[in-house]
């Protein structure tokens, strides 16, 4: 039996099978170049990702150069078929023309078709899966959808009002997604500012902003210490590169920044022959580049020579240590070395001088600032709910 041509999700007021249509009849190709002064725009353009455009600040067209370019209105589409991997398309989103490279094929949606709709249904599952049935190219990461291909797909295309229907209830999902994220960029700067001034700047020994102890009076004056003298410091040491494996033969590798993610380490690979070791909820810097680079495990892992271990000593609370590397990590530059890439070495790292407040204190910097980190990574879980039901939906609303 012949599968009807509707969503599984329609909104109730439209009825009756959506017509089989080239995507050519919605769209048109724009082969304007400009004849005055625009800003140049770079396009980058990712599989399944409709990014913003990114401007070159310094970079403005003058009238000789207009042939090497071409005009990009708002709204307007790129497509770019000398390195585009499976049909991912770049929407033009903002509210004045610019201009990008003369080899992307611009194109813009007709009065028949609703330009949003067009944005989220090229981008969809089904969408994407067919590109890849259509790319030619023999090496997988040099598959390409040509454009003149690109225009004669036929899909399934509703009428123009329920394009528009379907487009603003996605609209509005962004605008909530988009909202949530301003919510967290905001509480990110706040933290950052706070501990800007909760620890002392590179050079000084007491912050802008204090604590008090319970009973109103101030804590002890804050000391200046050696790394070494706080924290135990394990540089990582990578195991032969025989023993990697993606089998869960051994025990977690974690070896750089591509190993962490949101702060947490996750490892990609395993190795059965371990070399030196992290404890779980030990931090983990980076010592090669990215050089300073922290996060904390929540692994027992091997650790490779791009990243070493620190376990707190004595009476110093770890994630105040944690805390402090976060807010050092802009000046870790001054240490790195090396020309071919970065580095920083165990002795730069055990020999920083580092301001220190009483146990107390630290747990009261602690606290407030572990506070804010799990209100921040609340709205993370907020944006990948929210970012999910909009993946479900486009599942769902498409053909």
């Amino acid at each position: 039996m012949e599968e009807k041509l509707v969503p599984k999700l329609r909104f109730p007021e439209f009825e009756g099978e959506w017509n089989v249509q080239k995507i050519g009849k919605f769209v048109e190709e724009r082969s304007s170049f400009p004849d005055n002064k625009l800003p140049l725009y770079s396009l980058t353009i990712e599989h399944g990702v409709v990014p913003k455009t990114e401007r070159y600040e310094r970079s403005f067209l003058v009238r000789s150069d207009g042939k090497n370019y071409k005009l990009m209105k708002p709204a307007d589409f790129a497509f770019n078929p000398m390195n585009l991997r499976f049909g991912a398309l770049a929407m033009h989103k903002e509210d004045h023309d610019v201009v990008v490279s003369k080899y992307y094929n611009i194109f813009y949606v007709l009065e028949s078709g609703i330009p949003e709709y067009f944005e989220n249904y090229l981008k969809t599952y089904n969408m994407i899966q067919f590109y890849e049935k259509m790319a030619t190219g023999t090496l997988e990461e040099k598959k390409r959808v040509h454009y003149l291909d690109f225009i004669h797909f036929k899909k399934p295309i509703p009428s123009k009002p329920e394009q528009q229907k379907i487009a603003s209830f996605l609209s509005a999902v962004d605008t909530k997604i988009e909202q949530l994220t301003r919510k967290k960029e905001v509480l990110e700067q706040y933290k950052k500012g706070v501990m800007q001034k909760l620890f002392p700047k590179p050079g000084e020994q007491h912050p802008e902003l204090r604590f008090k102890q319970e009973d109103g009076s101030d804590f002890p004056d804050w000391e200046v210490k050696r790394f070494d003298q706080i924290a135990t410091i394990k540089m990582g040491q990578s195991p032969d590169s025989n023993s990697y494996n993606d089998e869960a033969d051994g025990i977690y590798l974690i070896q750089g920044n591509a190993d962490i993610k949101d702060r947490e380490t996750f490892p990609r690979q395993w190795t059965s022959d371990p070399t030196k070791t992290c404890e779980e909820g030990d931090l983990i810097l980076t010592v090669r580049a990215p050089v300073g680079y922290i996060c904390i495990s929540t692994h027992r892992a091997c650790i490779g020579r791009g990243v070493c271990s620190i376990s707190r000593k004595g009476s110093n609370d770890q994630n105040y240590i944690y805390q402090y590397l976060l807010n050092y990590e802009p000046y870790w530059v001054r240490l790195e070395q090396g020309s071919t890439f970065t580095a920083v070495s165990g002795g730069d790292i055990k020999s920083l001088k580092i301001p220190v407040p009483s146990y107390l204190e630290q747990q009261s910097i602690s606290n407030f600032l572990s506070h804010l980190d799990r209100k921040i990574k609340s709205m993370t879980v907020e944006i990948d709910k929210a970012q999910n039901f909009k993946k479900g939906l486009l599942q769902q609303m498409f053909v």
